[in-house]
């Protein structure tokens, strides 16, 4: 039971992990919200004037959504992974971008 639980609990602390992005017109501002096994709540705010895209960091076989921004810095959200869809989301998020 005991080693069992050795497992479970970083499982369980890797599969709550979430991050949101609020991209928002009327504030003018980026919110990224990172939350973790329910506990652990992070909000960073980034104005949209600073954002200069999104974009797609691969990895071995995996990718992951970073933010680049106008100042050289790059926000990554969340960790890499096999899903996929990152390229198609970077892309409508850029198409938002370009319209604001």
């Amino acid at each position: 039971m005991f080693f069992a639980l050795l497992f479970l609990l970083p499982g369980i602390w890797v599969v709550t992990d979430k991050t949101t992005l609020t991209f928002s017109r009327e504030s003018g501002m980026l919110y990224v919200r990172q939350q973790r096994m329910l506990l652990y709540r992070h909000t960073q705010e980034v104005s949209l004037r600073d954002v200069l895209r999104v974009d797609v960091e691969a990895g071995r076989g995996t990718r992951r959504l970073i933010v680049l921004l106008r100042s050289g810095g790059g926000i990554g959200i969340g960790s890499h992974t096999t899903q996929v869809g990152q390229y198609e989301v970077a892309k409508v998020i850029n198409d938002f971008l370009k319209s604001n």
